[in-house]
């Protein structure tokens, strides 16, 4: 069986094995994507990220998932802008039965913000309550300190004044963004 290379739009490529389905694919996309453009043909929508690193403060690899807007040409099924400038940030704090996955998995997060034109990071936390522990984790200052400095070190787009971070969270996630609001006003300007 032949594969074949695949290209959707400019950014968007991938290998199949049977030609016939990707011949239904593409034309299933050309379709929805006349549905769903703009005027102009261009329809603007979001980037989901997967992005798996060290955190020296927890010694230890973690995880988190980042949204950033993303201007297209074609995107089915999402309109939205994409900010000039230095993106504002939401930080989405999973409650404590779940990890950063949770929203993509139970949400529509990235059609709720294409129209904001904002990022949204999503970092797994565990069970650990947001908090510094004597005999633990030091995961309030991986939260408060750490995950903004190497969000924005890995994103430059981040806009880095308080005025423009945001923290927000479900359950044991929302205790965490109200501590990051009360205790680390300095960088998260809102929760």
């Amino acid at each position: 069986m032949r594969k074949h290379r695949i290209s959707i739009g400019k950014s968007c490529s991938f290998l199949m094995q049977d030609k016939g389905i990707c011949d239904k694919i593409i034309l299933s996309v050309d379709n929805r994507q006349k549905m769903w453009s703009d005027r102009n043909g261009r329809v603007n929508g979001m980037a989901l990220l997967h992005v798996d690193f060290f955190s020296d403060v927890l010694g230890m690899s973690v995880n988190m998932d980042v949204i950033l807007p993303q201007k297209t040409n074609g995107q089915i099924g999402m309109e939205g802008i994409a900010a000039d400038g230095k993106y504002k940030t939401m930080y989405l704090l999973h409650g404590m039965s779940d990890d950063q996955t949770i929203w993509q998995r139970r949400t529509s997060i990235e059609r709720y913000v294409s129209k904001l034109g904002i990022a949204v990071v999503m970092p797994t936390t565990h069970l650990a309550f947001y908090t510094d522990t004597c005999y633990g984790m030091r995961y309030w200052t991986f939260i408060s300190e750490e995950l903004p400095r190497i969000c924005r070190e890995f994103f430059p787009n981040m806009s880095d004044k308080a005025e423009d971070t945001l923290a927000a969270g479900l359950s044991m996630g929302g205790y965490g963004a109200w501590k990051l609001g009360l205790g680390a006003s300095e960088t998260f300007g809102a929760a």
